[in-house]
């Protein structure tokens, strides 16, 4: 959580129980203790006072958690704008500038919230076949030469391939290319039986 946000929230609270303040509250509504009409002008106008400055606090406090759900959908295009980028690197065969993108990528792919959104939706799909074809070309890198790490890179590349499967990819291109690359790998495995 924002440390921004706790703070607003503590000064939210803070303003709320400074202007509750029981004798104030009670003092404005039980005529017993004033005499005078001025006496209780001038407690309506301290509870105005307050009332007022409990205002102010709360139009801060939503202006802020407006602007951390701008900056959130903000951060959001960005990530999907990037793995965009990435997916057409692999389209061009730039197999290392998209996997250096990726993982240079990742932190920030991680601070996107899962939410009903549609850009969030299509941010985790593209990046379940992001992850699925550079874990494909990884086994298939593994394939070629020693047979060290092959296995286990196979099942996380099955893994992958079944969420992104569950997802309907958009690149049926994509999909389809590291399905030869993970039924090559795994034919090198079964050759080495």
């Amino acid at each position: 959580m924002n440390k921004w946000f706790i703070v607003f929230a503590v000064l939210f609270i803070a303003g709320f129980f400074f202007i509750n303040y029981p004798t104030t509250v009670t003092g404005f509504f039980s005529f017993n203790n004033y005499d005078t009409l001025e006496q209780k002008g001038n407690v309506f106008s301290g509870l105005l006072f307050h009332w007022l400055a409990l205002l102010l606090v709360m139009v801060v406090f939503v202006v802020y958690v407006f602007k951390l759900q701008f900056d959130a959908g903000f951060h959001s295009s960005n990530v999907h704008k990037k793995l965009n980028d990435i997916h057409n690197l692999i389209k061009q065969n730039k197999f290392s500038d998209a996997f250096n993108i990726y993982y240079n990528l990742q932190p920030e792919i991680k601070k996107v919230h899962r939410s009903n959104s549609a850009l969030k939706y299509r941010i985790f799909k593209l990046n379940n076949e992001v992850a699925l074809y550079l874990k494909a070309n990884h086994s298939y890198e593994l394939a070629k030469g020693s047979k060290f790490g092959l296995v286990k890179a196979m099942e996380e590349t099955f893994n992958l391939a079944q969420r992104a499967a569950q997802q309907m990819p958009e690149d049926i291109n994509l999909y389809k290319q590291a399905k030869k690359q993970y039924d090559y790998c795994r034919n090198v495995v079964n050759r080495g039986k």
